[in-house]
């Protein structure tokens, strides 16, 4: 059967072919659907088999005097305008204060024949629409709706008993991890032995999440779903494992022994010998910030590796004494997937030149702009190169605890290590680890913009780039406050290769501007509107 697909409700398609609004009954996206009659030049489809659809969070628009009836326990029902633009409006019954919109998490109901939208029961209200607190929240549903853990599904997890006898005991080496501060998911320790030759003994160890986690166990499918934690600075992390997993059974806390995926090399005048990855069982000692371990004994190791694998990078910054030791951990678990042609690797495409010259003209340090995203490929791809940071072969394993990727490529390296050669790639996998992975950016995009929408005003940017057609032009400009891009429409009026005439939102006054042109812009917010590029009101000043 068919699956309805769309990212706009107003927008399906089916088998690649764009259907109309008007030609679906009562489906929602990823529905299982068949022709179900209608004339001939305006096939009806409907829903043979409903999808499992995430909660939902939205506006409930209790403040509008419309009423869309009343449940059996005489309830109000009011409209939900969901956040995520690929679903419809829902009915949704709610007692809250009808004097105040506020963002709430509803799952569906159903969807009755004589009904014109959905019904929705109504989970949760978050809070005042606005509200930074609620409007936080709500980013989290938005961008991961299934991982918050109830108390019984994050308590579902048994605690079992692991065979440890095959295992390398490193419990009574030097061992200590480097995280911010109050940091509890932690992925990754280092351990080192300084030998009489003058040679070091090196263990980088992570987390072995793969073996505490079912495959398949439902925390595991939820897992899959969400990709990896999102981050909210100084909220709660919204994680892609229960918290007692991934701050405690499975966190390489000081103080408690855990199972580990280590590799193990020597330092020897300044070169790496003999590598090799073992299970293990490790007992973190010591704790530090990446500002305390600077002035710890152990920074002079750190700073060398960081030299030796990273030469590039800034020796001085301790956060990538740490970025270098993940760097050389990953790319060497990728050599080993790579060879059996199994796992995911991490693949970045070369810059864009044009748009690279271009900005090196607006200001060289804008040059990582015209790089392409990176993405999830299966290690048997043909190329798996990461441009970004020039090396042939690069994958995620070192956050386990944040990431699924890392989970499955532990998974794999088990899957060879212990013969089980019966290893084959998952389109869908990449597919919705690809999918999260963008999500997870949107996420921090829209936090920032919600961040800086606290303080409304007038701030500054730099045109990078236009395109236009006969009525509509699309601007590229650049926040350095915000370290990010953002594009907005604006009525054209005239435009050349570098330099663009636009019309004013109000279509009141006309502004020229050349690439690389500093704007001056005022943002609002508008609290009222369920998605977030019709929430921030981006208007030029000059």
């Amino acid at each position: 059967m068919p699956i309805l697909k769309t990212k706009d409700y107003k927008k399906f398609e089916i088998d690649g072919a764009n259907i109309p609004f008007s030609c679906l009954d009562r489906c929602l996206p990823e529905d299982q659907v068949c022709e179900g009659g209608g004339l001939e030049n305006k096939k009806i489809w409907i829903s043979t088999s409903r999808a499992k659809y995430p909660p939902l969070v939205g506006i409930l628009d209790v403040t509008n005097k419309t009423r869309y009836g009343f449940t059996a326990k005489n309830v109000p029902i009011y409209l939900f305008h969901p956040m995520n633009k690929a679903f419809p409006p829902f009915r949704v019954g709610s007692t809250t204060d009808p004097n105040l919109n506020v963002l709430a998490v509803i799952t569906f109901e159903s969807w009755d024949l004589n009904q014109s939208l959905p019904r929705g029961n109504c989970q949760q209200i978050l809070g005042p629409v606005g509200s930074l607190e609620a409007e936080s929240e709500a980013l989290y549903w938005l961008y991961s709706p299934y991982t918050a853990y109830t108390k019984k599904q994050s308590l579902s997890l048994e605690q079992v008993e692991f065979d440890v006898e095959n295992r390398m005991d490193i419990t009574d080496w030097l061992t200590f991890n480097v995280d911010p501060a109050g940091c509890r998911d932690i992925d990754d320790v280092f351990s080192y032995k300084q030998n009489a030759d003058g040679s070091v003994d090196c263990i980088i160890t992570i987390a072995d999440v793969a073996e505490t986690l079912p495959e398949n166990h439902p925390i595991d499918l939820i897992a899959r779903q969400a990709g990896q934690s999102l981050y909210q600075e100084g909220r709660k992390p919204r994680h892609m494992l229960p918290a007692d997993l991934a701050e405690d059974l499975g966190s390489l806390v000081a103080g408690r022994e855990r199972l580990g995926l280590s590799l193990i090399f020597t330092l020897t005048n300044n070169k790496v010998c003999s590598t090799l990855f073992r299970e293990t069982v490790v007992m973190n000692k010591e704790t530090y910030t990446y500002e305390s371990v600077s002035k710890s004994e152990h920074k002079d190791i750190l700073r060398t590796l960081c030299e030796v694998f990273t030469p590039d990078a800034d020796p001085t910054d301790s956060h990538n004494w740490i970025a270098a030791l993940m760097i050389f951990y990953n790319k060497e678990m990728a050599a080993i997937i790579k060879n059996w042609s199994a796992g995911i690797c991490r693949s970045h495409k070369a810059p864009n030149e044009e748009k690279m010259k271009m900005l090196e003209k607006i200001d060289p340090t804008l040059k990582f702009l015209a790089m392409s995203s990176a993405e999830y490929i299966s290690a048997g791809s043909p190329e798996t190169r990461h441009h970004g940071l020039n090396l042939e072969i690069y994958c995620h394993a070192t956050s386990p605890l944040r990431r699924y990727a890392d989970i499955q490529n532990q998974r794999v390296w088990k899957w060879i290590t212990h013969e089980n050669h019966n290893i084959t790639s998952n389109d869908h996998l990449l597919e919705l680890l690809n999918s999260a992975s963008k999500s997870a950016k949107k996420h921090d995009r829209d936090f920032t913009f919600l961040t800086a929408l606290q303080n409304p005003g007038d701030i500054e940017g730099y045109l990078l780039d236009y395109t236009h057609d006969d009525s509509t032009a699309k601007l590229e400009i650049y926040i350095p406050s915000w370290q990010k891009s953002i594009k907005r429409k604006y009525p054209f009026v005239s435009g050349s290769e570098d330099t663009i005439v636009i019309k004013s939102r109000d279509e009141k006054s006309e502004m020229k501007f050349k690439k690389g042109d500093k704007i001056r812009a005022a943002i609002s917010f508008d609290a009222s509107k369920p998605y977030w590029k019709e929430r921030m009101i981006f208007r030029i000043l000059s």
